[in-house]
């Protein structure tokens, strides 16, 4: 095929008026300019590095089997120019929440028009303008949950740093799952409760004093689409999240070492795995301290009565119709819960 390439790259050459194609250096160029200080009064413009050539040619026009190329647009609207990990356009938020919110009414959660084009700042961004969505709706946000926290799930789903969403309803320990939730499934962790709020640089032991109380938890997640291969639209759907499952809470106790808190767990009566709070990111309560520190980035923080999911103490597991999970926190207590058949 080099011969067909060649002659594809030698076609498109010819189009512009430079008579070669762009080269990222080109697209730097044009975003350094907007970012710097001789682009500081630009604003609403829209700067096309496309080698002066007034369109794209149509597909047919272009040998095959290569097709049609589009000029990268630099989109600069008072905030710094961005663009995304995996190609040259950041996308418009607003416009953006308006189509994931429409697709989602359709029951499209991962929206394939945007596979591969979120950064993750954008992806948490969408999430959050969704939830104050369906807070407007009349769904309550009572917290936030941190999860891809311990190495086991963070190799589950080949994403090495933390990630947040919001939770929005809870069930008490003992509860029956609805057998229609999307490809449900189940982490095993501490949920902690505020009495205080929380915001930007705190401590484990700021975190520690905050508390009102810890429950032993399940998070229930719903596959609404592939995390391991696109994290981001995972994000904007609020990062699996479906519900939480509290347990009796206990006071906490300066003395505690969550750390060291063993969680066993047992699936339709048989014990399938166990953990420890050091999985967490080393304490469960360095969760809520990345938390604090993440939601400055979008203007949010945890508010008196929020509730915090930490992260998983093992690997995330399915449910089934019929299913019952069980999991038992050394000192803390015990959580529980069924999923219709």
């Amino acid at each position: 095929m080099p011969g067909v390439a060649k002659a594809a790259i030698d076609h498109l050459s010819h189009l512009a008026p430079l008579e070669r194609l762009g080269t990222p250096d080109d697209i730097a160029a044009a975003v350094s300019f907007l970012a710097g200080r001789d682009g500081s009064w630009i604003n609403g413009q829209v700067l096309r590095t496309n080698g002066g050539s007034g369109k794209v040619p149509d597909t047919a026009s272009i040998p095959p089997p290569v097709q049609s190329i589009a000029p990268c647009t630099v989109v600069w609207n008072a905030a710094p120019a961005r663009t995304t990990r995996e190609g040259c356009m950041a996308v418009e938020i607003k416009p953006t929440v308006e189509e994931f919110w429409r697709a989602r009414s359709q029951g499209d959660y991962f929206p394939a028009a945007y596979e591969n084009r979120l950064s993750l700042d954008e992806a948490y961004r969408i999430q959050l303008a969704l939830i104050d969505r369906r807070v407007a709706a009349g769904e309550r946000h009572i917290g936030w949950k941190v999860g891809l926290t311990a190495k086991a799930i963070q190799e589950q789903f080949g994403f090495h740093e933390p990630v947040f969403g919001c939770i929005l309803q809870s069930f008490p320990s003992g509860s029956e799952l609805p057998a229609n939730l999307i490809k449900p499934g189940f982490e095993t962790e501490l949920c902690m409760r505020f009495a205080r709020s929380l915001q930007g640089e705190v401590t484990p032991q700021q975190v520690l004093d905050a508390l009102e109380g810890i429950h032993p938890s399940f998070e229930i997640i719903e596959t609404r689409g592939d995390l391991a291969r696109h994290i981001a639209l995972a994000l904007a759907d609020n990062a699996q999240q479906h519900s939480v499952i509290l347990g009796s809470p206990v006071r906490p106790d300066p003395a505690m070492h969550l750390d060291q808190v063993v969680a066993r767990i047992a699936l339709n009566g048989n014990e399938i795995v166990a953990g420890t709070g050091d999985a967490v990111l080393g304490n469960p309560l360095n969760s809520v301290v990345w938390l604090a520190r993440k939601l400055t980035e979008f203007g949010r923080g945890i508010r008196p009565g929020d509730i915090v999911m930490t992260g998983s103490f093992v690997r995330q597991f399915p449910l089934a119709p019929g299913d019952h999970a069980e999991a038992d926190f050394a000192g803390i207590g015990r959580v529980t819960v069924r999923v219709a058949r």
